[in-house]
């Protein structure tokens, strides 16, 4: 972005301003002098009490305080900080409507100059809430504290008189940095007016960000010479323009009102536009092993690909780049961790884009860009817009479907089991989304077609190791039944043989030096694994409590930088399968897991304000899916689980607002039935109760996942527990109490019918046990729960829980009709 076409956007309402001590330059205070800078203040404030002098703020007003009266301090500080008289150009930039005001300053300035110019400014501190000023516009953050809401409380409390560094992680630490950070994104230009480093250190706070640097400008002091420019620590952030106050208010208030109406470039913040590239290239041996290893993608190659229509040429071929429908208005794709879903999404953008349709991709950490959506809306070519993750921005999809025209293409992808959970609500309830408009493909299982074009890839590029000289049946043998025909597990176990593992011994020689670097490096690992694919550092220093991200040493280091991602300075694992990988073979398991602990516990602390604004939901959501059950499993190494798991739930039990969450026991609960050993069924009875009378005495929170869960429970304790046929069939009976309702009534829901894989094992070691009469209960018990699945929506009774299920249920009927017989 241009300085000319940032102006504009000022104008418009849509830049953001933050001001440093140069921009006060000009004023005057009432005590007629100007407004000293840090270190001016730190050494007048020693003069004035006699004391040695020293440049450090803290210092010096903590001497201060220690000889003089805190009175004496605040009328100083008022009579130095409070504005007399302000400059035409504080004037000119006031009058305009930012989005956002932050400044590092003690005075008025900005307050004042809106009050001459007609514009009133609320002055807010970091001891406001950021909720009751989100949406304020008429509003300047004062970092530092306010001159005048300067009292005894506040001058030893929001009132910061201290240095940069413990500045910079105060701000970082609060809620507002947090609305900072998701205003600064959703701007579409930022200046920073008379800044230094000396007021914030951004290069912690801001720019772990760098794609903000292209559409921000520094208005430094006229008349900085060549060398000054090309030192000055600002270049690497963003522009810098040294053309003082006076000429940006005159330039802002010189934009012509006709340039905003007429300007019509498309500005995206929260949305990415995909393109294909200028000159194909044929892909290597070297790109497709970063592709599936390091998962690495390379979208010149994978569009490439697609335009030109050859087969394997750098992505092998999937049944899902076949089911573009020209006229279909929806594109619903699932799977599991790994399988290839995020890749197919690109594959299918570049179909779209070959078909003369734009497409757009809708960030991670996005909130308000709905100008953003109305302007792509408008655009003269039919539209494609990608939610990736869609379970996590509902209410986005809700808005576009409403506005969207017949020719825009919308194309969801989420974590099969989250999107089994909200499809309810995207398809019937409250988006609907025409479901019969709607193709759907489902990632996780790999057609024979797929698995011989995955073996002749694999032979193209040299990646079958020591199974090369096999024959091709051995190859697909292998493909379907050591890795059960799933992408994942086929990377999975690719990662295992010695010559891949032996490239990552560098790698997993990094999680044996600093704690915190380790905390960090499985902080990375997690979001990927929760398909956080672009997470910003401040996001991965929010869930770790600490700012290792931001060291030069973690980005710069030489083995990370072989298997991590690090664009826009944001540090993400190159693949879903590495992450697991590394996960599961990390080499210290209960450092590992005290890791998980402290990670959850800082993220759940963020979440704890999810009431009070938008942004930390994201927080919330990122806790609940990394605290989850199946999530937490996944994690953790296989020697030892059950004691991992234990451990991680007892490490989240002394948050108090997780003891008051009913999903907190039933993960819990979960955890202690997971290869039970004596006394786990108890204690995990004793959880469910707990979630169970929890969720009662919440409005609307349904409990059919903890009666599902009770259901499985008393199973457990029929193969567990049970000394005999008689005490086994009681437990099964009020099992099936549960699980006959919950799936007469939840006829969207699959996973209640996950306890149901516990029926073969329970016949084979009761079945001969039983008596006629028992033999009877369990028959009439089993063919209604086939009854119910029956009257299952297709969609549903097709899924793999379902099928599974069916199977289990139809050969213990068929067993059952036949002992029956016998016996008339």
């Amino acid at each position: 972005m241009d300085y000319e076409r940032a102006l504009i956007s000022a104008a418009d309402g849509n830049a953001l301003l933050f001001t440093g001590a140069g921009f006060s330059l000009g004023a005057t205070s009432l005590n007629g002098n100007k407004f000293p800078m840090g270190k001016d203040l730190a050494r007048e404030l020693c003069g004035r009490a006699g004391l040695p002098l020293t440049d450090d703020l803290k210092t010096a007003s903590n001497h201060y305080l220690k000889v003089r009266e805190p009175d004496e301090l605040i009328e100083f500080l008022k009579s130095t900080f409070t504005v007399r008289k302000c400059s035409d150009a504080h004037r000119l930039v006031a009058q305009v409507p930012w989005k956002a005001v932050y400044t590092t300053n003690y005075d008025d300035v900005m307050e004042i100059a809106g009050r001459d110019s007609g514009r009133k400014y609320t002055p807010i501190t970091l001891g406001d809430e950021p909720r009751l000023h989100r949406d304020s516009t008429a509003s300047v953050v004062h970092i530092n504290g306010f001159i005048d809401r300067l009292t005894r409380v506040t001058l030893l409390t929001e009132f910061k008189l201290t240095n940069v560094s413990y500045l910079t992680e105060q701000f970082r630490k609060s809620e507002w940095c947090d609305l900072f950070l998701h205003q600064l994104r959703s701007a579409q230009a930022i200046f920073f007016a008379g800044y230094s480093l000396y007021d914030l250190d951004i290069q912690e706070i801001l720019f772990a960000d760098r794609s903000l640097r292209e559409k921000t400008f520094f208005i430094q002091k006229e008349g900085m010479t060549e060398q000054e420019l090309f030192f000055s620590d600002l270049r690497d952030f963003g522009t810098i323009l040294p053309i003082g106050i006076e000429k940006f208010g005159a330039d802002l208030n010189g934009v012509d009102p006709a340039a905003i109406n007429s300007d019509k470039s498309l500005v995206l913040v929260g949305l990415d536009e995909v393109k294909l590239p200028a000159s194909p290239e044929a892909a290597t041996a070297e790109d497709v092993y970063s592709l599936l290893l390091r998962g690495e993608s390379n979208l010149d190659l994978l569009f490439a690909q697609q335009v030109s229509g050859k087969h394997n040429a750098y992505l092998f071929e999937r049944d899902g780049q076949a089911r573009y429908v020209a006229n279909a208005r929806n594109y619903m794709v699932v799977g599991d961790l790994g399988n290839g879903k995020t890749t197919l999404l690109r594959a299918l953008s570049a179909a779209f884009l070959k078909d003369g349709r734009r497409c757009f991709w809708v960030k991670d950490e996005t909130y308000d860009c709905h100008n953003e959506i109305d302007a792509v809306l408008k655009l003269p070519e039919p539209v494609v817009i990608v939610f990736d993750n869609y379970t996590r921005k509902l209410p986005l999809i809700e808005y576009v479907n409403f506005k969207r025209r017949e020719d825009t293409t919308l194309v969801f992808a989420a974590r099969t089991l989250l999107h089994k959970n909200f499809q309810e609500d995207l398809y019937y309830k409250k988006i609907r989304i025409d479901v019969s408009r709607t193709v759907e493909i489902d990632c996780n299982k790999l057609s024979k077609a797929e698995l011989d074009n995955l073996s002749i890839y694999f032979s193209t590029f040299g990646l079958w190791g020591t199974r090369a000289a096999e024959p091709l049946r051995s190859k697909l043998n292998y493909l379907r039944g050591r890795c059960n025909s799933e992408l994942h597990a086929i990377l999975l176990d690719l990662l295992a043989s010695p010559d891949i593992r032996a490239r990552f011994s560098s790698l997993f020689g990094e999680f044996d030096g600093s704690r915190e670097v380790s905390k960090t490096l499985i902080a990375t690992f997690c979001l990927n694994l929760l398909n956080i694919t672009q997470p910003s550092a401040h996001t991965i220093a929010a869930i770790t409590g600490d700012g290792t991200v931001f060291s030069p040493a973690f980005k710069l280091n030489s083995v990370l930088k072989q298997f991590f991602n690090s664009d826009r300075d944001v540090i993400t694992p190159k693949s879903p399968a590495l992450a697991e990988f590394c996960l599961k073979n990390f080499p210290k398991p209960l450092i590992l897991v005290d890791c998980l602990i402290e990670i959850c516990t800082a993220t759940r602390k963020k979440a704890d304000t999810e009431r009070r604004f938008e942004i930390s939901k994201y927080y919330w959501d990122i806790y609940r899916d990394m605290a989850s059950f199946s999530t937490v499993r996944r994690m953790l190494p296989d020697d030892g689980k059950r004691e991992l798991l234990i451990r991680f739930y007892e490490g989240l039990r002394p948050i108090a607002l997780e003891r008051e969450n009913p999903l907190f026991w039933l993960q819990y609960a979960m955890a202690r039935m997971d290869q039970p050993q004596q006394g786990d069924l108890e204690q995990a009875a004793k959880y469910l109760d707990t979630a169970f009378a929890l969720a009662k005495a919440k409005k609307n929170f349904t409990t059919v996942d903890i009666e599902t869960q009770q259901a499985r429970l008393f199973l457990e304790h029929a193969l567990h527990t049970a000394n005999s046929a008689t005490e086994a069939y009681a437990y099964f009976m009020q099992a099936n109490a549960r699980l006959a309702k919950i799936t007469k009534e939840e006829i969207y829901k699959s996973e209640p019918y996950r306890p149901m894989h516990n029926f073969e094992q329970f016949y084979a070691k009761f079945g001969a046990h039983f008596d006629d009469t028992q033999c009877k209960g369990l028959y009439d018990a089993f063919d209604y729960i086939m009854q119910n699945i029956k009257k299952l929506p297709q969609r549903v009774a097709d899924e793999p829980v379902i099928i599974t299920a069916r199977r289990i249920i139809r050969e213990v009927l068929a067993k059952l009709d036949m002992r029956l017989r016998r016996t008339v």
